[in-house]
């Protein structure tokens, strides 16, 4: 099985054919693909600094509801989009089955059938397997069909949306006060290093030796000696 959620799908597809055309043990290929739309951008970046650290603050003021998760994340559809202060934290997530089978006559991998909709699908697929299909080395007692739970599949996927959600909010907060850290201690190691430089340039004016240019003394004048008459 190969799963695309980081992976783009043309990966997967080449994933699919190093199985079935590199190794002949294996003879069915399963992708399951998830597609988020919009891509997902981190929303902070669409805010002033004013408008993120006010959503820090209600991040604070609401420390003690974090043990209650994602109670408050509004998801606008079946499965998706979640927004929460009014910032989108995923899109509508779209899912999908591929099966890729090794070509009889060519030894190819083609795909076997069309893709199958996974959420929501008009009506449950029909998918039923056997350990056969996917392995020759199976025992008779041992191959029996096997069908998946759709309605279970469906109901952890809405929760787990919700999550994702839940999560980037989390690591973005998280991320902005890394930040806001970062920024404070190089403004007061850059404070130190000018408090420094400045004290350095002062006590060497204090200590050099006066050279030419320097504003001068009193300066001391050598007087004509007297020439004795004969």
């Amino acid at each position: 099985m190969e799963v695309d959620f980081s992976e783009k799908y043309p990966r997967l597809v080449q994933d699919a054919k190093l199985w079935l055309e590199g190794m002949l043990d294996v003879s069915i290929v399963m992708i399951v693909g998830f597609q988020e739309s919009p891509t997902y951008q981190p929303p902070l970046c669409e805010l002033t600094d004013q408008d993120i650290g006010d959503l820090y603050q209600r991040y604070q003021d609401t420390s003690h509801l974090r043990q209650q998760s994602n109670i408050a994340f509004d998801v606008r559809g079946e499965f998706g989009p979640v927004s929460y202060e009014g910032l989108t934290w995923a899109g509508e997530i779209d899912a999908f089955i591929e099966l890729w089978i090794r070509d009889p006559v060519t030894g190819l991998t083609i795909q076997n059938g069309n893709r199958i909709n996974l959420l929501p699908p008009a009506e449950p697929p029909q998918l039923e397997f056997r350990l056969s299909n996917f392995t020759d080395d199976v025992p008779p007692d041992k191959d029996v069909p096997t069908s998946f739970a759709w309605d279970g599949f469906q109901e952890e996927m809405r929760m787990s949306i919700k999550e994702t959600a839940y999560s980037r909010y989390i690591i973005a907060m998280e991320n902005y006060v890394k930040e806001r850290r970062k920024k404070a201690t190089d403004e007061s190691s850059s404070s130190r290093t000018s408090e420094q430089r400045g004290t350095s340039s002062s006590s060497s004016t204090r200590g050099r030796t006066p050279t030419q240019g320097d504003t001068p003394g009193p300066r001391r004048t050598s007087r004509p000696r007297a020439r004795r008459a004969r």
